[in-house]
């Protein structure tokens, strides 16, 4: 409820509906094949809420944001009108059980929520600590495919002391997509057990820090992936390829200030 009070005290940004809109038009542009089937059945009956002269537009993209409408459903959401479920044992509840689910016989019961906390939630305040997220970096603008003609076999890019990098291009498929893999060697880590399940903790303990960071490049149809195998850290990040060299800098960025 602090959270919906900070919504109808700030306002949802029309930025939002502009990214999911964007992204929307790009996951059906560039969507993967689907099964003949299931795509003929998801579309008969899609085609019952719209006109067949717009297909599948409205399916896809939203209408521009009302304001007054947004008001009024989160005015919707105040604690009276609200069910609120909790699935715990009646050892930590203390309160028995006096009624059973027809069908499978689970035992349950049904509580008023006591009078302050409704009271409590009803004056909820917005806190500083819950924002809205400001707009997706990782949102792609431009995604013109290259079409001269390139070497399909790798290509060298670099070699020094900080490693090799390669290229290779995949022109069969004509989609703005791109997969980087990045292998980082050290000499901390060997091909034992102890390096594997330091080097694997290290890696849950980054990806967690990194999860805000993740989810916006996952909304936005990129995907980041750390493993370790052998004596290496492995890094793949796959998806339109027009924001991902940002992603890969953003990650690398991080990194060393969480180091193990």
């Amino acid at each position: 409820f602090e959270a919906i009070a900070s919504y109808q005290e700030k306002g949802i940004p029309t930025y939002l509906s502009q990214e999911k809109n964007a992204l929307n038009k790009l996951f059906y542009q560039y969507q993967s094949r689907q099964d003949a089937f299931q795509f003929a059945m998801k579309t008969g009956d899609a085609l019952l809420d719209e006109e067949l002269q717009t297909f599948p537009r409205s399916q896809i993209l939203a209408e521009q944001p009302d304001p007054e409408k947004i008001e009024r459903l989160l005015g919707l959401f105040t604690p009276e009108s609200c069910i609120f479920s909790l699935l715990a044992p009646p050892e930590l509840t203390h309160i028995g059980m006096d009624r059973k689910e027809k069908w499978l016989g689970a035992e349950y019961t049904v509580q008023k929520v006591p009078s302050d906390w409704l009271s409590l939630w009803s004056d909820a305040k917005e806190r500083a600590d819950i924002q809205i997220p400001p707009p997706n970096p990782f949102v792609p603008s431009k995604l013109a495919l290259i079409l001269e003609k390139m070497p399909s076999s790798p290509e060298l890019l670099a070699e020094n002391v900080f490693g090799i990098a390669y290229y290779c291009r995949a022109p069969e498929f004509q989609t703005p997509e791109a997969i980087l893999h990045l292998h980082i060697r050290s000499a901390q880590l060997m091909a034992d057990s102890r390096s594997a399940c330091l080097a694997s903790l290290y890696l849950d303990h980054l990806t967690d820090l990194l999860h805000p960071l993740l989810a916006s490049a996952k909304s936005a149809g990129l995907s980041a992936n750390f493993d370790f195998e052998g004596a290496e850290i492995s890094l793949e990040i796959a998806g339109f390829s027009e924001k991902a060299t940002l992603l890969l800098q953003e990650i690398l960025k991080k990194m060393p200030l969480n180091h193990p």
